[in-house]
Parts: C-alpha cells; structure tokens; sequence
C-alpha cells in the first residue's frame, strides 16, 4: 500500500470555506425597521389588555320587573264604626300623633222622635231627678238625726247631773241614818233605866225612822235616774243604728242610679280610642255625619316609620327569584334619573298565588296571578338634590337582579351558552 504524501499548509482555514464566507455574505439581504412602527404595535397591544380589564370590571346586572308598594311592617289601625251613630265630635287632624287609649273621636247613638226628643235623655233626666230626691232625703234625715242626737244626749247629760246629786244626798242620809241609830241605841239603853221618858223616846224613833224613809227615797230615785240613762243610752244607740241603716239605704240607692245614667251616658255616647301610638293618616267621616255600622272612621298608622317592600311577581318570574336576592327599586314618585335606584333583599316569598279577579290588591293594572314577596330595605330615603325620606304607599317599580355578569361574560355569553350543544 502506498502512502500518500503528506502536504503542509501554511493557512488557518481552508480556501474552500474562505470562498463560501465570502458567498454568503454577499448574498445576505438586510431588513431595518423605524422606531414608529414598534410603538405603535406596543399601544396596540396596551390598548388591548386595558380593554380587557374594564370589560372584566365592569359589571353588567341582568334584571326582571316587578310591581309593589311601600307598607309599614307593623299593621295600620283601621278604626270601623262599632254600631249606627252620628259623629258627635272628632278630636284628631290627619298628621297628628296620637297615644295609645287617646280618644280620637266621639259617636252619639241618640234616636230621637218626632218631637226631636229622645227616650234615652228623658230617662237619664228622670234618673237625675231621683237623685236629686235621694240627696235630698239623705239631707234632711243627716238633719233629723242630729237634732235627736243632741235632745238624747242633753237628756242623758241631765239625768247623769241628777244621779251624781242623788247619790251625793243618798251618802249624806246614809252617814245621818247612822247617827240616828247609833244615837237612838244609846236612848234605849237609858230607857231601859229609865233615864228618859217614853215620849222621848218615841220621837227620837219617829226621826230616825223619817231618816230611813227619806233614804229609801233617795235611793229609789237613783235608780230611776240609772234606768233613765240606760234608756237614753239605748236610744241614742239604736238612733245611730238607724240613720246608718237609713244612710246605707240611700247610698245604695244612689249608686244603683249613677249606674243607670252611666249605662245610659255609654249607651248614648260612644268614645272611640286608638289602640296604639301612630300618625293619624286619614279621617273618613265628619262631624255630625252619620255612620253605619262596620263604616271606617279612620287609619292610623305606625308611629316609627319602619318599612317594608311588598312586591307582586308574575308566576313567569317567581321560579327565578330566592331569599337573600337583591332587588333595585325605582319608585314613581322619585324620577331614577335624579334620585338613582333603591337597594333591598327578598326576606320572605309567599307559596301562594293571589289572582288580581279575585283579590282587591293594592297594586293596579295587574292581570295575571302574582306572589306576594316581601324585601326589606337599605335605607329609609332617597337621596338626590335633595334627601326625602320613603313613607307608606308609594308604589314602585322593582327589578330582580337574576345574574350579575362582567361586560366581558355578558358579550360571550351566547357562546358560553353553546357548552353542551356542539361536539
């Protein structure tokens, strides 16, 4: 085998790939671009993104609507006419506030004839007459009974005046009685003796023997004077006995009337009173107009104005709607453009149909079956130039918030709508 042999090279590279450097740079095309043309791609794309970002901050509320009315959450007072009557007088103005058992108005039941009389005054007349009579009898026995009290007890008085001197003269002739004995003891002894005589002896017997039946008098006196007393005691006690018998009679006589003219006075008149504190809303009736029975006199509402939203949603809605749902409401009396939308929650849906044909609602022109839903409220005002705050019975119109979407969902919704239809 024959070796070849072997050349030395004085060059780094080989011609070969000095040539081809050489081509290829010659053929290489060089592309500039200007520094407008970056920017404007980078706006581009900024623009993009922000566009995106509002589109996913924004939030669009998707709503259905709703007819209601404003109420208060506690019920109104309406005062009905307990039996036919004429509106005697009405002590109330609508706007005023009353207190509970404050009378508010007064009905009179009288029924007069065709004299313009009525039997119920002629009887409370004749009943004040008897008790006119009554206090007068009650006068004049409180008279008699004092003037026999007095002549009773001026008699006693005198009969125990005598009975003190009685028995003063009765101790005397006691104390004189003894003497006489004593001394006429002493004129037996010495008659016995015949120290004295006989006819001495007998008159000194006839004095005592006076002095004794003198005594006796005096002590039988006293016993007539100690009955005296007793009986004028008695009497003077079966006196007050009498008058406070005779007394208790006529108080009971006179309470027996009063009763009958107050039974007769509630029977004529009849006071109507409000049941609790509230704002007088409305009077239906005045003075002097009659009124049937069952016929509204008045409405009193709720003092502390705590309300409540009372909407009536189509059956097509209702499926759509749950508690803790958050409503818009724009009411008619305040234009949204000026005072804006009204936040509430649904606290309560009712789980029956109320049919608008059948049921007098508070709500008009509805015409198909509704629910009753209740939502309570953000606030009590509206706020636009200037703040108002919401009362009973304004109406409204409420949207049901029934999705809360970004703008970006919202523009693709109907194909994120197509999940589930397409392969």
């Amino acid at each position: 085998m024959r070796e070849t042999p072997r050349v030395e090279r004085s060059e780094l590279f080989r011609p070969e790939v000095l040539v081809y450097r050489r081509e290829k740079s010659l053929s290489t095309a060089v592309i500039s671009q200007s520094s407008a043309v970056k920017t404007m791609v980078w706006s581009s794309i900024g623009l993009m993104c922000l566009a995106l970002l509002v589109l996913c901050l924004i939030r669009y509320k998707e709503t259905n609507s709703a007819r209601g009315i404003l109420e208060p959450k506690s019920p109104s007072q309406k005062i009905k006419a307990p039996s036919e009557a004429i509106v005697s007088s009405i002590a109330i103005t609508e706007g005023e506030l009353v207190e509970s058992g404050q009378t508010v108005m007064t009905l009179s039941t009288l029924i007069l004839n065709g004299n313009g009389e009525s039997s119920q005054f002629t009887n409370i007349q004749r009943l004040k007459l008897a008790q006119e009579s009554l206090a007068k009898e009650l006068a004049m026995d409180e008279r008699l009974y004092k003037r026999e009290l007095v002549r009773g007890s001026l008699s006693v008085a005198a009969s125990e005046k005598s009975l003190s001197s009685l028995r003063l003269e009765a101790t005397l002739l006691g104390q004189q009685e003894i003497l006489s004995s004593n001394h006429l003891k002493s004129l037996t002894s010495l008659l016995k003796h015949s120290n004295i005589s006989q006819s001495r002896f007998d008159r000194e017997l006839l004095t005592h023997l006076s002095v004794e039946r003198e005594r006796n008098l005096v002590l039988s006196k006293i016993n007539t004077a100690e009955s005296e007393i007793a009986d004028g005691l008695l009497q003077l006690d079966l006196l007050n006995l009498g008058f406070e018998s005779k007394q208790s009679k006529v108080f009971s006589e006179g309470r027996r009337v009063a009763g009958e003219i107050r039974n007769l006075d509630q029977e004529t008149f009849i006071s109507i009173q409000a049941l609790q504190g509230g704002i007088v809303a409305s009077v239906a009736v005045e003075a002097g107009s009659p009124v049937s029975r069952g016929q509204a006199l008045l409405t009193i509402l709720p003092n502390q104005q705590d309300l409540k939203a009372t909407l009536f949603v189509p059956s097509s809605v209702i499926g759509k709607i749950h508690t803790e749902q958050e409503l818009l409401l724009g009411f008619d009396a305040f234009p949204v453009s000026e005072f804006g939308y009204t936040s509430a929650t649904v606290v309560r849906i009712s789980g029956a149909t109320l049919d608008p044909r059948e049921t007098l609602l508070p709500i008009p022109g509805l015409n198909e079956p509704v629910y009753k839903v209740i939502a309570e409220l953000e606030k009590h005002y509206v706020e636009g130039a200037e703040v108002f705050p919401l009362v009973s019975g304004i109406q409204f119109s409420a949207d049901f918030v029934m999705e809360n979407l970004s703008l970006l969902e919202f523009i693709f919704r109907p194909v994120l709508q197509l999940k589930g239809k397409i392969l």
